[in-house]
């Protein structure tokens, strides 16, 4: 029961969140984008890897958009493509097990595993939010053009017994 009240009112904090928009259509500069992923895709539940802040504000990301999407218990993931200035810039990656409706949650495994990456994305070039999830889970970015994590990086989270 505490799980339950502990969602709702999770559900209706967010609901009261602004996102911060890190490449406003004033913007001049050249952009890289950045996109989420998914993996283990069920009709409904998937793991959904995605980017969640920028410079430790939350962007409006591929989790909320599939929230918002009311398909009962069905899981329609919809990506959302977020334009990055090609400055110095912290991004916060997560990687996590979504359910199609809130109360799948309270029956079914839940994995989270997030991490945070400091660089200047390249211009023009399109990055990846990947992972695993399960008894070790792990989420990185990677550039779409070599498929290799950036600066090597991957975040990982291990489950104690």
């Amino acid at each position: 029961m505490m799980r339950v009240s502990v969602l709702i009112i999770l559900l209706l904090v967010a609901g009261c969140t602004s996102y911060h928009e890190p490449a406003p259509k004033s913007y001049v500069g050249k952009v890289s984008v950045i996109k989420s992923s998914v993996g283990n895709k069920k009709s409904t539940s998937a793991d959904l890897f995605y980017l969640s802040e920028i410079n430790g504000q939350k962007v409006y990301s591929s989790k909320q958009a599939t929230a918002e999407k009311d398909n009962g218990f069905f899981l329609n993931v919809k990506h959302i493509d977020i334009n990055v200035p090609d400055k110095m810039t912290t991004f916060t990656i997560v990687g996590e097990r979504i359910n199609g409706a809130l109360i799948q949650s309270i029956f079914t495994k839940s994995y989270y595993v997030k991490g945070k990456i400091t660089f200047s994305p390249e211009p023009q070039e399109t990055y990846v939010v990947k992972g695993e999830l399960g008894k070790t889970s792990k989420v990185w970015l990677e550039a779409q053009s070599t498929g290799k994590p950036i600066m090597g990086q991957v975040f990982i989270k291990t489950e104690e017994d």
